[in-house]
């Protein structure tokens, strides 16, 4: 849901702009999901909270590929496992991802569903 809100936010501001004659704006979100290491990292003088491991290696690199799609929102697999009819999706077929071992099918959201 919040990366449907995010895309939504993103394009009111971009109409404004636009009608402004500024700048255009577009954003390339993906979903993966997986364990992570998450919490406060860094030196005690400059904490910065991350999140780190293969999940979010594999969502970054699922995120590059929304410019090659044409896409906004893409979903690996495992998150629409986890949404169990949630989303309607489309396949776009399997890609192999630097730092993976096999192919992953990549989704692009499609619609949110108010309703399981």
């Amino acid at each position: 849901m919040s990366a449907v809100e995010m895309q939504a936010a993103l394009e009111s501001l971009r109409r404004r702009l636009e009608a402004e004659g500024s700048i255009k704006l577009a954003m390339g979100i993906s979903v993966h999901s997986g364990e992570v290491f998450a919490g406060t990292v860094g030196s005690p003088r400059q904490p910065k909270y991350a999140a780190v491991g293969h999940t979010v290696n594999t969502a970054s690199r699922l995120e590059e590929l929304n410019r090659k799609l044409g896409t906004s929102i893409v979903m690996s697999g495992e998150t629409i496992a986890l949404l169990r009819g949630r989303v309607e999706v489309r396949s776009r077929g399997w890609f192999s991802l630097r730092g993976r071992s096999h192919p992953l099918e990549v989704f692009e959201l499609m619609a949110v569903r108010l309703r399981a």
